[in-house]
């Protein structure tokens, strides 16, 4: 069963990636990165993801661990990008990209056990065996 909001934030993933490649555009929107390297490497890992969103989005019950994980890499990044953004001067997108990606990891969680009629638990340990 296809997931739209899946593969939404897929697309979502590959604006972020494409923006990571121009330091002056995510300097205009509030990023502040000391060097453009870290932005390529983050812009490589965003457009990774967005492949990965849009395949397993049109597909999630046989890709609903995935989908669980990317769950898990998004709160992850928000734990990581909001207090870069509030704390050590990143800038304000910083934040809202990581409350964006709580977001996203909620309604990853909810549509996968919908979608599938499993638990969270149920699909990690389908990622482990």
């Amino acid at each position: 069963m296809r997931s739209n909001v899946v593969i939404a934030s897929g697309i979502w993933n590959l604006g972020l990636g494409l923006m990571m490649f121009v330091p002056p555009l995510y300097r205009a929107l509030g990023l502040h990165l000391v060097q453009p390297g870290w932005g390529f490497l983050i812009g490589a890992l965003l457009l990774f993801t967005a492949a990965v969103l849009v395949l397993a989005g049109k597909d999630v019950v046989r890709y609903g661990a995935i989908i669980v994980f990317e769950a898990g890499t998004r709160f992850l990044a928000a734990v990581i990008l909001i207090p870069a953004g509030l704390l050590y001067g990143y800038g304000w997108l910083a934040v809202f990209a990581g409350v964006t990606d709580i977001m996203w990891g909620v309604a990853y969680l909810v549509i996968v056990q919908r979608v599938t009629g499993r638990s969270i638990s149920e699909l990690c340990a389908e990622l482990t065996s």
